[in-house]
């Protein structure tokens, strides 16, 4: 069996200090991925593709048929994990994706066989949004179970929690907020961020959470840079550092850590919160326009595209959701 040649001899560094061996030809296909985190997921997909190709069937990309990609795909599909499960659909629908965009892109620049992946098949996928949105109660709960002890952790924690719950941006946003990016706009304290696809985008900072802001930074002596931030022991006591902000994964355990201290149990996550704001703000009667506006969902986007900027600052989802949950004060 021969031994799976790599696409070109360009070395693109994968967070951890790995490497991957791209061509330089391919270079546009994950420079146009504006997400670090995506584009190593996609550097990881194409080196996995390669080493399967070689393993399971012999081949190299280059000499891929549709026949071949096809025999993948099914080898994809029905081979189970290492743990025993079968791969899950949106995983396997996400591979497929880069592996059309490799071949796309290998085609135009004349370097892979045109067409062979153009009806790689995707899987039915359930369309309903995972995870679950909090009812009041629990979502108060969450809340005050940041205030546990009072500590510079517990008051991090809560500006965490606030931001997920009264914003209802994405967790990867979350984790890129900085100080730098508030602003007033039209008379209202706003914030500027990346949404998925590289779109900018700003979202309202409703006031309770603006004081959460203004307290955190003011507690923990920071007016730049990350916003949620990790929290180390220094001579003379403890203070907010470390380099850079906090992760993602970090993110994600501190909404676990809290739920479990709040009674909701383990299923906790971020992305409930985000389900959270968005049915919640439904619930007390914003515009649906409105909604998918300060969700951040491009679809559908002409009707966004109608939504008066001002009267979207002066009624604002931010502001309702904010008020919902006005009684974990």
């Amino acid at each position: 069996m021969s031994e799976p040649a790599p696409v070109g001899a360009l070395a693109i560094p994968v967070p951890g200090g790995d490497e991957v061996d791209l061509t330089h030809d391919l270079r546009a296909l994950v420079a146009s991925i504006q997400s670090p985190g995506s584009r190593a997921v996609y550097i990881r997909d194409i080196r996995q593709f390669i080493a399967e190709l070689c393993d399971w069937f012999g081949l190299v990309p280059e000499e891929v048929t549709e026949d071949a990609l096809l025999r993948w795909w099914r080898q994809k599909v029905t081979a189970p994990l290492p743990n025993g499960r079968q791969p899950a659909r949106a995983t396997v629908n996400r591979k497929v994706v880069v592996v059309r965009r490799f071949y796309r892109e290998g085609a135009r620049r004349q370097l892979l066989p045109a067409g062979v992946a153009d009806y790689l098949p995707g899987l039915k996928v359930d369309q309903r949004p995972r995870g679950r949105a909090l009812s009041q109660p629990e979502a108060e709960a969450l809340i005050r179970a940041c205030s546990t002890v009072g500590t510079l952790e517990d008051l991090r924690d809560r500006v965490a929690v606030c931001l997920l719950l009264m914003t209802g941006i994405r967790l990867s946003e979350a984790a890129r907020f900085r100080f730098e990016d508030m602003h007033h706009h039209q008379g209202h304290r706003v914030f500027d961020l990346i949404r998925k696809g590289g779109r900018p985008d700003m979202q309202k900072v409703p006031g309770d959470l603006g004081l959460l802001l203004d307290a955190w930074s003011t507690r923990a002596g920071i007016a730049a840079g990350a916003v949620l931030r990790r929290i180390v022991d220094l001579v003379g006591g403890i203070q907010a550092g470390g380099p850079g902000p906090l992760s993602v994964r970090a993110i994600h355990a501190t909404v676990k850590k809290r739920s479990r201290l709040a009674g909701l149990g383990d299923d906790v996550g971020p992305h409930d919160l985000r389900y959270t704001y968005i049915t919640a703000a439904d619930e007390v009667g914003c515009q649906l326009t409105k909604i998918q506006r300060a969700a951040g969902h491009q679809s559908p986007e002409t009707t966004t595209g109608y939504v008066d900027a001002r009267g979207f600052f002066s009624d604002n989802p931010s502001d309702a959701v904010a008020g919902w949950l006005r009684g974990a004060r």
